[in-house]
């Protein structure tokens, strides 16, 4: 899933961090504009994509010290 996710070009890659006990990803987006659910699902396929529900969107600077979250 990592590596699907890792395609998007929106995804940032160092924020994505998989639990595999909840089966929840959690990871940060550098484009809100560029999001796309439907995207993220064809990336996912029917593995992961099918009974994906995103609980919430939240953009991320692209920095070197880490994420940060917009409030």
């Amino acid at each position: 899933m990592r590596n699907a996710l890792a395609t998007l070009p929106w995804v940032e890659q160092r924020t994505i961090r998989p639990d595999r006990a909840s089966l929840h990803v959690q990871f940060g987006i550098n484009d809100r504009a560029a999001y796309s659910e439907a995207e993220m699902r064809r990336v996912l396929g029917s593995r992961y994509g099918q009974g994906m529900v995103v609980k919430e969107v939240r953009d991320v600077e692209k920095t070197e010290s880490g994420p940060t979250v917009d409030p």
